[in-house]
């Protein structure tokens, strides 16, 4: 059924794909990666599942934040309008694929798998979400548009690991899938890709303080130096290509070690708390100023968190000295059309199931 399911939604996306998008800085924007960028997906692919959504929303704002995550203040400030990659497999006909697409998904690793909701009906780790991208690049034969920013987070739940899956204790998978997913996008056309490091997991409240923190922490610096490494090589074995490699983690810790720069009064504790996932409704607890506050739950930052994030990556982006050139992305034809039929068939079917 998984490859039934994604098969659909490339269908759909190949037949769908508009004649032209709005130039802006960046005329299309994809995101793939775990929780730190998923801007709806678990939510509304479960809440399609199951009469509650993860995560439970209130206190949640569908995303496991209190608000917009950092990838969707990009969106915003090139006055995109990203889809969700749930919403496209949902309802193909009326979702608008023009501006891009979120592919990231709350609880994904760097493969397949997904740490959160293991038994999803589909797979929704990184790689599955470049690999779903790639399939419709090479199905359609419609390229993304040169503009585009590709952003790619992931790594964090392989460490960090969950009841169902057990944590990494080596780097060589996620950075060995990390670099399948790049070279696939790469493949698949991208030409502005925005790789981000990940946060020291150490120093959020769920890990903070702990006996593990210490391992934890040195397996995130480890991999983050491995994967600036593994940037720089793709940035010489493939000079057309704009890659940007974004640390994230020095944004944490610029956070922490300055928090009235960035109007913070609490960088250590959760705003959310007594609390169980995916969320006991009688039994959480929200602090009285959430945009003061770093961290909302013990693994995830505030919206606040996420904006100032948006703006580190704003401007590393702008120091960047390109001006790519805005294409118009081809008809796909009748053959598209086509598929659209075939897709709609065949997501009805599935969502019957």
């Amino acid at each position: 059924m998984k490859s039934v399911f994604v098969s659909t939604g490339i269908a759909v996306m190949a037949a769908i794909t508009p004649l032209e998008a709005r130039a802006a800085s960046f005329r299309q924007l994809y995101v793939f990666g775990d929780s730190l960028v998923d801007a709806g997906n678990i939510f509304r692919a479960s809440s399609a599942l199951s009469p509650l959504g993860i995560p439970q929303s209130p206190p949640y704002a569908q995303r496991l934040s209190n608000g917009p995550v950092w990838v969707e203040y990009l969106a915003d400030s090139f006055e995109l309008e990203p889809a969700l990659f749930a919403d496209l497999l949902l309802n193909p006909l009326a979702t608008d694929v023009s501006e891009g697409i979120h592919f990231g998904v709350g609880g994904a690793s760097t493969g397949t798998d997904n740490t959160v909701v293991p038994n999803f009906p589909l797979d929704t780790g990184a790689l599955a979400q470049v690999t779903a991208f790639s399939s419709f690049v090479n199905f359609s034969g419609v390229p993304p548009a040169e503009d585009a920013l590709f952003v790619y987070l992931a790594g964090g739940n392989d460490f960090a690991g969950s009841e169902a899956i057990p944590a990494e204790t080596d780097i060589t998978v996620p950075l060995q899938n990390t670099s399948t997913a790049l070279q696939t996008l790469v493949g698949s056309g991208a030409k502005n890709i925005l790789v981000s490091g990940l946060p020291d997991l150490s120093l959020t409240p769920r890990f903070s303080g702990t006996p593990e923190a210490p391992t934890l922490s040195s397996r995130v610096i480890d991999y983050n130096t491995a994967l600036s490494a593994l940037v720089e090589d793709f940035v010489s074995a493939t000079p057309e290509v704009n890659f940007i490699d974004f640390d994230l983690n020095g944004e944490l810790l610029n956070a922490i070690a300055n928090p009235d720069k960035f109007d913070f009064a609490n960088v250590t504790d959760a705003c959310l708390t007594d609390y169980s996932f995916p969320v006991d409704l009688d039994g959480f607890t929200v602090c009285d100023a959430p945009d003061q506050f770093l961290f909302w739950d013990d693994f995830h930052p505030t919206t606040q968190g996420h904006k100032f994030v948006a703006q580190a990556a704003l401007s590393q982006l702008h120091e960047r000295d390109s001006d790519p050139k805005a294409v118009s992305i081809p008809e796909p034809g009748m053959v598209g059309g086509m598929l659209v039929l075939m897709a709609a068939v065949g997501g009805t079917r599935l969502l019957r199931r």
